[in-house]
């Protein structure tokens, strides 16, 4: 089957988007328009009216060409160009560790989409990620919940499809949970597109039990966000370019040429199988205490370099390396401890697991070989 990425798909669909033809990949693309900065256009413009103003609203984001690229397409596209966006918000909290921005998008008289931004490349953003393995709530989530409330009581007699990238697909989910059931009935159906998952609290609810059949969760094959605090298998995989990180980007996913349905895999990798066993063993290995101290001093030890983005930061990784390792030398006995062996456990869950897979792959390659006859 042939493929193309979410920018061809814009470009080639024809048909206006509805709540009957809504397809994974407009899931995609609405997911990665929450990147983009709507604050320089009133609320309500269409998007037929943006395409002037696409550099300057893809500008601060990541894959900052493509997202421009993808703007201009949609203000052309007969699918969404009279798609309205509206409610737009970002804020930034560096005190509370919060960042968050949604954008809702009007599809229709009878449809919204409610699209929940990822994190942003600054050091605070991931902080804040990372929090999650220790807190219940992050200031994000409660954030989104609140947001979801007003936007559903602004559209009363709209169906809703909420949805969101990485850690947005994790807001998208709990500020789905957390609605009142008139709310929740009014939901279609939530995407949470390798976003990572939640603490074994909130799991185990009766509000993220209930909400479930309505998600769709959907990593890449070499996911590695969307695996964290992952212990079920309630997930699809997507065909996907690059490796790793890089599979992460909305842009790299593969779209069916033909019908907007992404290409789906089997399973994921072998590599992210790995991280994923390897994260989860590690992560209990630790109470929750000891995980609060670990993230919060290793990533006040990368602010220690002054660096705001973890772009800056790799640009003289070895200067800022330094930096942390002076940082880690300055710090209490049990936290230098701790923080060493975090590092050495993880290091060892990894080689670990990739033995063990290792193992495991000559073992049925061995038997194969004994049941298989051979040909001559």
């Amino acid at each position: 089957m042939s493929f193309t990425n979410i920018i061809d798909y814009v470009k080639k669909a024809d048909s206006r988007l509805n709540l009957r033809n809504f397809a994974d990949a407009d899931a995609l693309v609405f997911s990665q328009l929450a990147y983009l900065d709507f604050s320089c256009f009133k609320s309500g413009t269409p998007f037929l009216k943006m395409g002037g103003k696409a550099q300057e609203s893809a500008a601060k984001s990541h894959s900052f060409v493509q997202n421009e690229e993808l703007l201009r397409a949609i203000s052309l596209s007969p699918r969404f160009r009279i798609v309205k966006v509206a409610k737009h918000v970002s804020e930034t909290n560096l005190l509370f560790e919060m960042q968050f921005s949604a954008t809702t998008f009007l599809v229709s008289r009878g449809l919204i989409v409610v699209s929940f931004r990822g994190t942003d490349n600054t050091i605070n953003g991931w902080k804040e990620d990372f929090n999650m393995v220790f807190i219940d709530e992050i200031p994000a989530q409660s954030k989104a919940a609140a947001y979801l409330k007003r936007v559903a009581s602004k559209y009363p007699l709209h169906k809703i499809i909420v949805t969101g990238h990485s850690k947005g697909g994790n807001l998208a989910i709990y500020a789905a949970m957390k609605q009142t059931k008139s709310t929740k009935k009014k939901i279609v159906s939530v995407y949470s597109l390798d976003g990572p998952e939640f603490r074994k609290q909130i799991a185990s609810s009766k509000a993220y039990l209930e909400i479930i059949p309505k998600v769709k969760k959907i990593v890449p094959e070499e996911s590695i966000i969307g695996m964290i605090l992952q212990i079920n298998s309630f997930y699809y995989i997507v065909k996907s370019d690059g490796s790793l990180f890089a599979q992460h980007n909305l842009y790299n996913w593969h779209v069916g040429d033909e019908n907007g349905e992404l290409i789906h895999l089997e399973q994921l990798s072998k590599t992210s199988r790995r991280i994923k066993n390897s994260l989860y063993a590690w992560l209990n290995g630790f109470s929750v205490s000891d995980r609060q101290i670990i993230i919060d001093n290793f990533f006040d030890m990368m602010l220690a370099s002054e660096c705001e983005t973890l772009s800056d930061f790799l640009e003289n990784w070895k200067k800022h390396v330094k930096v942390i390792y002076g940082e880690y030398r300055e710090s209490d006995n049990y936290t230098k401890k701790l923080l060493r062996r975090a590092f050495i456990d993880l290091a060892k869950n990894l080689l670990a697991n990739s033995f063990a897979s290792e193992k495991k792959i000559k073992s049925v390659s061995t038997l194969n070989s004994r049941e298989e006859p051979e040909k001559k």
